[in-house]
């Protein structure tokens, strides 16, 4: 009988002495320093059009229009029809930020250009085209483009305004002054993704870019 007491009174202690190391470790993570603010990271990128001073919501690639099945994340923009909502130079992009904490962002732009064509049967075939890649006129003072790793960097650290309102970054604000695009002949068409990453700004770039230094210079 005394064994199992002694049994049990060593449990509990080593119960207690794992409770007292599992809270100390927590809280260790907890503050992790002074430098260190733990948050949430949240940003996406909007793609619009805007023509005659009005927005229009982008749309997604159709590869089937009987069951509605599209591209997803994939939208369509075009580069035949200059009275087109979707043409290319009424094509918009904000950054919408809704982090708590602050962080650091770069974009990826993807595009193809792409021939599509439909046979009687309402058979639809897209061919990619070799092209150069598209480019935009984006905002140089917030923005970095960084030809090393095709990624559009923004300058500052951000964050949201409020618990309730987003900070919205222009990235592309509008077409290049007195320049008009070459159309291209019917059929053709760009299909266009972005890729968004946001990290936090502590240690964020070095540990998940493997950026010691920003591209455009100086430190994080």
């Amino acid at each position: 009988m005394r064994k199992q007491y002694i049994i049990i009174a060593m449990i509990a202690f080593i119960l207690v002495l794992l409770g007292t190391l599992i809270t100390a470790f927590l809280l260790d993570i907890g503050s992790a320093g002074n430098n260190v603010v733990l948050g949430t990271v949240h940003v996406s990128t909007e793609l619009y059009y805007e023509k005659g001073g009005n927005e229009y919501p982008a749309s997604e690639v159709v590869i089937n229009p009987t069951l509605n099945i599209k591209k997803k994340g994939v939208y369509q923009v075009n580069v035949v029809d200059r009275e087109s909502v979707e043409f290319i130079e009424n094509v918009r992009m904000r950054v919408v930020v809704e982090s708590d904490v602050d962080t650091y962002i770069r974009i990826k732009l993807l595009d193809q250009l792409v021939i599509t064509t439909v046979d009687y049967l309402g058979n639809r075939t897209e061919i990619p085209i070799i092209a150069e890649r598209t480019e935009f006129y984006y905002d140089q003072t917030n923005w970095y483009y960084n030809e090393a790793d095709d990624y559009y960097y923004c300058k500052q650290k951000v964050q949201r305004v409020s618990a309730n309102e987003a900070n919205i970054i222009s990235f592309v604000a509008s077409y290049f002054p007195g320049v008009h695009y070459n159309t291209r002949p019917l059929g053709y068409s760009i299909q266009m993704g972005i890729r968004t990453e946001a990290v936090q700004a502590y240690r964020g770039p070095q540990e998940n870019w493997g950026l010691n230094n920003p591209p455009w210079g100086g430190t994080w």
